[in-house]
């Protein structure tokens, strides 16, 4: 992200940035489409994790990282208004390399215990399973989860819970004359016994 994106994109709950861009990729027919996130709720459970949140993030474009720190605590204040809460980004230090581009998020001031169990678990079960089983391993989206600066591994969804499917759902996506159209086919694979027969 850019500091202009931090500033009034990231900042702001409920923009329309990327509702916006997924909508564009579908008009133009791309196969992939951005990831749909657009209340921003993502950003407010951090709030749930710990105090402190550190954003740093570039562009592959941008010579330095954008900076942006919230202490949840201030917010806790019932008499402060938001507007009087100061919390802007800045530029950064280097990034890691010239071509480097991502976001880094570091929560600190953990409001439970995270053990390095804990972490590994949520790696193993969580994570894994937002990984798509269809996608190629190595084009899959770009996560990384480190405990005490040792990186975790998060595993690919193993393709034997596929082969052991009962079902098959498939679906598609599109815009139809501006509105939004889903399509699904279901197909029952072994459940058994014999399946139903449709007339």
């Amino acid at each position: 992200m850019s500091l202009e994106d931090l500033d009034r994109s990231f900042l702001v709950i409920g923009t329309p940035s990327r509702k916006k861009e997924v909508e564009a990729a579908l008009a133009r027919g791309d196969k992939s489409t951005p990831y749909l996130g657009e209340k921003g709720i993502g950003r407010l459970s951090a709030m749930r994790l710990g105090e402190r949140l550190l954003v740093e993030t570039a562009r592959s474009t941008d010579k330095k990282l954008n900076r942006l720190e919230i202490d949840w605590t201030e917010f806790s204040n019932v008499d402060a208004m938001l507007d009087q809460i100061a919390v802007a980004p800045t530029k950064g230090g280097k990034k890691p390399s010239a071509e480097w581009s991502g976001t880094a998020l570091t929560i600190s001031d953990l409001v439970e215990n995270w053990t390095e169990a804990r972490v590994r678990d949520m790696a193993d079960y969580e994570f894994a399973r937002l990984t798509d089983p269809f996608a190629n391993a190595t084009t899959r989206p770009r996560i990384a989860i480190f405990w005490n600066g040792e990186r975790i591994g998060i595993p690919i969804m193993s393709g034997a819970l596929l082969d052991a499917a009962h079902a098959r759902v498939s679906g598609a996506y599109e815009l139809i004359d501006g509105a939004p159209v889903l399509t699904c086919t279901f197909e029952a694979l072994d459940l058994g016994f014999e399946h139903p027969k449709t007339h």
